[in-house]
């Protein structure tokens, strides 16, 4: 058994609108990895791996855009979990 704890970071971006100057702030986001590995199935072998991104469920903005009519911005990705099965025979 073993995981792994990740941490993102991104600084501020800045972000030109032509109505306005704003930027995008800081964020950190974190990453959890479980792992169980060398199961023996009776013939060849397996392992699980249970993820999950954005771990906190930070809601951030990842970058926005200006088309002179519309003003917009594109948002992270929310928290996500699965999980990886793989088996070698």
């Amino acid at each position: 058994f073993s995981f792994r704890l990740d941490a993102v970071f991104r600084d501020k971006v800045g972000v030109s609108f032509s109505k306005s100057e704003q930027s995008a702030p800081s964020r950190t986001i974190f990453n959890l990895n479980l792992i169980l590995s060398d199961m023996d199935p009776g013939e060849g072998s397996l392992s699980a791996t249970l993820w999950v991104r954005n771990l906190t469920d930070k809601v951030y903005q990842n970058h926005a855009h200006d088309f002179t009519a519309y003003t917009g911005a594109v948002f992270g990705d929310p928290r996500a979990m699965g999980i990886d099965l793989i088996w070698e025979y």
